[in-house]
């Protein structure tokens, strides 16, 4: 299609002085830009054209005449297109194919000339023509030709893989405005139509107290200022669009101002609860809907307040579409990608703490709704070198203990260092048993049929599993949590007697780096591995069979069946952080690649 196209320019750009300016400066530039691929075939065109006598008529075509007597008929011809072209009022494309019919005719028609070896005779008198006049005749032929092949050029583009995708590429742009438009409007009648308002009537009525206006409109007004800027740049762009097709900056400059979008989303769960408090008063109830009728929104308090949750993912979603839809070589594909990788990173970052967020929250609501706990689950304040205690998994399981031998189906909380034993009184509310922890000698049995037990010196607990699936969901978590936390703590004094000039491993995380929700922090299993300033792993086996370790694509370790033929076939991996006298240094290690890292003094 490019050396169509190039052919093409090369007719137009001879005859710029009959073009619009506008077309013109499209001329001159598409033929510069495919000036480095096109060489070839302008360089045929120009034989050709020279071979007629379209490039010097004085002399060239004198001389092609008196050689060639079909190019006589040829010259005539093309003087009689001229003349038609001017006086038909028919589309280039008509008169062009009526021209081309005519001088097939004629050529056709001529009487052959002789084959002699010397030059040609002929009778036509050169004198009955006109430079000038060919010169003007050959300028329209060109023009009706060079619109002929611009059209068809244009109807090939539009059926192109191409066009496709700048079509959906264009969609995709103005989605992202579009949508951003939308999302900044509803945070304006948030703040507006509802925050203001109930500041003012804290002041004068009872119904609303201060101190709860921050606890549902967190940070609202400043994630308002922040995507209102961003989307006057997003607007501008467009509107210079596509003479300035650069969007990816946009987003590269804005997300690390989006980082307060982390207290909004760990806050969102307290302002639904206390947005539901408030709601039980009539009065608050009627006056939200008041002002929800007074600014026009369609949209209640609840569905306006979860936008900003929902808005980094969207954006997420978005770059990728657009980088689908962005030619490899486009000028705006490398911010693209980098803003792609940076929402993807605080997107995850304030996943996860939005998850110790929700951690903190249900183990203090544990606190009180297991009566009679005589532990603290959370302290206020950890002392130096303490891990934060880890919610894990709850559920039923019967069995009994060695302290109370009554077996009996019970609920269990498991933590990250210890399991606790209750009795489920109603819904969300439990009587303590007891409790049995993770620290020192902790030797979990394999399971022998559906029983399973937990031994630690004077306290046993016996498991009996209803199912194999529970049984393997149980055992399974247990193993894991069980052997995380000795290692943690075989790690901890390791690291509190080694020297800090010494291998030191600094993170380390295992499984399909792609996808966080396949990969596991290994980063104390590892620490535990370092002997002599030196980590080796052999080759050839799985990280997954490591201690400590489990395989986070499949953790339950049943055979994924035949439905795994047509799943998405996942590269474990192993990234390793670590640091030496030279600093701080990275590798990531294929699953059955051996690992060998050590101190370089």
């Amino acid at each position: 299609m490019s050396d169509k196209l190039a052919a093409l320019l090369r007719y137009g750009v001879q005859e710029i002085d009959g073009i619009e300016s506008n077309c013109a400066e499209f001329l001159q530039g598409a033929q510069h830009s495919l000036s480095h691929t096109t060489g070839q075939m302008l360089t045929s065109a120009t034989l050709v054209l020279v071979g007629i006598g379209m490039e010097d008529v004085s002399e060239n075509v004198n001389q092609t005449i008196k050689r060639h007597t079909a190019v006589v008929f040829a010259i005539k011809t093309i003087l009689q297109v001229g003349e038609f072209l001017k006086e038909t009022p028919e589309k280039p494309a008509v008169a062009m194919k009526k021209a081309k019919q005519e001088l097939k005719d004629k050529i056709n028609g001529a009487p052959k000339p002789a084959v002699t070896r010397g030059p040609v005779s002929t009778d036509f008198n050169l004198d009955d023509y006109d430079n000038a006049e060919v010169t003007k005749a050959q300028r329209i032929f060109r023009k009706g030709l060079m619109r002929i092949r611009l059209q068809q050029f244009v109807i090939e583009y539009r059926e192109s893989k191409v066009s496709a995708d700048q079509k959906k590429r264009a969609n995709v742009l103005r989605e992202i405005v579009a949508t951003e438009e939308s999302y900044c409007a509803s945070l304006n009648s948030c703040i507006h139509g509802f925050l203001f308002p109930l500041r003012q009537d804290c002041k004068t009525k009872s119904y609303i107290q201060e101190p709860d206006l921050p606890t549902i409109f967190s940070t609202i007004e400043l994630i308002y200022s922040v995507n209102s800027a961003m989307l006057h740049d997003l607007q501008a762009r467009l509107k210079q669009w596509p003479n300035v097709n650069n969007f990816g900056s946009v987003f590269v400059a804005m997300i690390p101002m989006m980082k307060i979008y982390t207290g909004y989303i760990k806050n969102y769960d307290a302002s639904i609860e206390t947005l539901k408090r408030l709601q039980e008063n009539k009065a608050f109830s009627l006056r939200v809907e008041e002002l929800r009728a007074k600014c026009g929104e369609r949209l209640d308090l609840p569905s306006l307040l979860i936008q900003p949750v929902q808005r980094l993912p969207r954006y997420q979603m978005l770059l990728h579409e657009l980088i689908k839809h962005t030619d490899p070589s486009h000028v705006d594909i490398a911010d693209l990608e980098l803003a792609l990788s940076k929402v993807q990173s605080l997107n995850k970052a304030i996943n996860e703490q939005k998850r110790q967020a929700d951690g903190d929250r249900l183990i203090a609501s544990l606190q009180t709704n297991i009566q009679n706990l005589p532990i603290v689950l959370q302290p206020p304040k950890l002392a130096p070198g303490a891990t934060r205690r880890v919610f894990i998994k709850e559920g039923d399981i019967a069995g009994y203990s060695n302290k109370n031998a009554k077996k009996r189906t019970s609920h269990m909380f498991l933590f990250n260092d210890m399991l606790i034993r209750t009795r489920e009184i109603k819904k969300d509310s439990y009587e303590f048993e007891e409790t049995i922890t993770f620290s020192g000698q902790t030797d979990l049995s394999a399971p022998s049929g559906v029983f399973f037990t937990i031994d630690k010196g004077d306290i046993t607990w016996y498991f009996e599993a209803e199912s194999e699936l529970q049984l393997k969901e149980w055992h399974g978590e247990l193993k894991h949590t069980i052997d995380a936390w000795q290692l943690q703590e075989l790690c901890n004094d390791e690291i509190a007697h080694s020297s800090s000039n010494s291998l030191q491993i600094l993170s380390a995380t295992y499984g399909d780096l792609s996808d966080s929700k396949h990969c596991i922090e290994v980063t104390q299993q590892l620490r535990c591995l370092v002997a002599n300033d030196k980590l080796q792993i052999l080759g050839d086996v799985e990280k997954s069979k490591l201690p400590g370790f489990f395989d986070p694509v499949n953790p339950s370790g049943r055979p994924l069946g035949s439905l795994s033929l047509f799943r998405k076939k996942t590269k474990k991996q192993l990234c390793i952080v670590w640091t030496d006298i030279t600093g701080p240094r990275n590798r990531t290690f294929g699953d059955t690649e051996p690992v060998q890292i050590s101190y370089k003094p």
